[in-house]
């Protein structure tokens, strides 16, 4: 398949060959300059199982029966496959290997009124990112998004912040202390 990926609002698309599906993890990868004569790969970006969320709606101008995006707290990656086929091929693996690790690691949180589900887990934002750059936030997750309840760790060079309560999008709302 080939996979793009797309920082989340910024313009910037990475190209990767190849998308390699662990238990714990997905790695991206380039491969080598001249393929035929060197079949090695080059490990680019490695996302861990659970973070990622697969969702079925892509950016414009890819086509919905043969792409596939996944979610990331800090980026999205979009899969082009090359038939209906591999597409849910891809989609049903990920799907599964993805809710096999959050149940087997007790992520799994009640899911909100809509029925999305949620799963809770600590994340270390890059300093890079545009939803909570350099921060730390542990606390419920919907569609790579904090969202629920959670703490938020604040930290710059001259003070440390924590906030504790409702969290939408990835922002401060609600209740909260």
């Amino acid at each position: 398949a080939s996979i793009r990926g797309v920082k989340s609002g910024q313009a910037t698309i990475t190209y990767y060959d190849r998308a390699i599906l662990l238990t714990d993890s997905i790695v991206f990868c380039s491969s080598a300059a001249n393929p035929k004569s060197d079949p090695r790969n080059t490990i680019e970006e490695e996302v861990a199982i659970h973070t990622l969320w697969v969702d079925d709606e892509v950016p414009d101008g890819y086509d919905r029966f043969t792409a596939l995006r996944f979610l990331t707290p800090e980026q999205d990656y979009v899969v082009v496959c090359g038939s209906r086929l591999e597409r849910e091929s891809w989609r049903s693996t990920v799907t599964d290997v993805i809710q096999t690790w959050v149940d087997s690691h007790s992520l799994q949180g009640p899911p909100l009124e809509s029925g999305e589900s949620v799963r809770k887990f600590e994340y270390n934002f890059s300093s890079e990112s545009p939803v909570l750059p350099g921060c730390i936030y542990r606390g419920d997750w919907v569609a790579a998004k904090p969202e629920g309840c959670g703490i938020i760790h604040f930290e710059s060079a001259s003070s440390k912040m924590i906030y504790d309560g409702q969290v939408q999008k990835g922002r401060r709302t609600g209740v909260g202390k």
